[in-house]
C-alpha cells in the first residue's frame, strides 16, 4: 500500500474504509475449451459471491474474452480488458455500486500488462493491477519505470499496487512445479531485481 498526503481537486487521498481487492492469475480464463472456461468461471463466481470484492485484478486471462463482459455484468461488475499484441492480457472487474459511487475510471497504463482503477469522486486513490514479465529482471525493469511514471502523475492519490509480479523477493517465495522431468523446487530469490523494484518505485511512493 502506497500512501500520499492530499488529493487533487481537494479530494482527500484515502481509500474507502472497507475497500476489498481480490487478485487472481486466472491463466487462460478465456480458454478455447468451453469446459476449462466454465470451471474457472465457476471458481471466480464463487469468490465473487463469498467475498463481494469491490475490485478484482485478473492476469493472463487469455484471448477469448468476448463473453466475459456480459458474464461480469450478470454478477454486478463492470469488465475492462487490456489486450497485448501477443500474450494473455490483464483485466479488472469493478463492482457497479462502487464504480458509480467513486466515479471509477480505468486507465490503460501499459497495454496488456497494467491497468489502474482510479477514483474521480469523493476520494482520491488508484489501485493498480500489474502483470510483470516472467522473462526475467531485464524484461521487468522497463515495466517498473512505466508504473513509477504513472504513480508520479498521481502522486497526490493514495495508491495500491497488486497483481502478478513474477518476481521472487524472499526464500520460499515461489514454488516451481515439476516440469519436463525436473523435480519441483523453490525458486531462488532475486535480490538485485527486488532492489531495482524498490529503488524505482521508491521515488513516486512509499513502499
Amino acid at each position: 500500500c502506497l500512501s500520499r498526503s492530499d488529493g487533487p481537486l481537494n479530494l482527500p487521498a484515502a481509500f474507502p474504509a472497507s475497500l476489498s481487492v481480490l487478485s487472481w492469475n486466472g491463466r487462460h480464463l478465456g480458454h478455447s475449451l468451453k469446459e476449462a472456461c466454465d470451471l474457472k468461471l465457476s471458481f471466480l463466481a464463487g469468490l465473487l459471491r463469498s467475498q463481494r470484492p469491490h475490485v478484482v485484478f485478473l492476469q493472463e486471462i487469455g484471448l477469448r474474452i468476448e463473453y466475459l463482459r456480459d458474464w461480469a455484468a450478470r454478477h454486478g461488475y463492470r469488465f475492462t480488458h487490456s489486450a497485448p499484441l501477443h500474450g494473455q492480457g490483464v483485466a479488472v472487474l469493478t463492482e457497479w455500486k462502487f464504480t458509480n459511487k467513486f466515479g471509477i475510471v480505468v486507465d490503460e497504463v501499459l497495454r496488456g500488462a497494467v491497468l489502474s482503477v482510479r477514483a474521480t469522486r469523493q476520494l482520491s486513490f488508484v489501485a493498480v493491477n500489474v502483470w510483470f514479465s516472467p522473462a526475467g529482471a531485464a524484461a521487468r525493469r522497463p515495466q517498473y519505470t512505466v508504473v513509477a511514471n504513472y504513480l508520479r502523475g498521481h502522486r497526490h492519490a493514495a495508491a495500491l499496487l497488486g497483481g502478478d509480479h513474477n518476481r521472487v523477493d524472499t526464500t520460499k517465495g515461489r514454488y516451481l512445479l515439476p516440469n519436463q522431468g525436473r523435480e519441483g523446487r523453490w525458486a531462488p530469490p532475486d535480490r538485485a531485481d527486488s532492489a531495482t523494484f524498490a529503488r524505482v518505485l521508491a521515488g513516486p511512493c512509499s513502499l
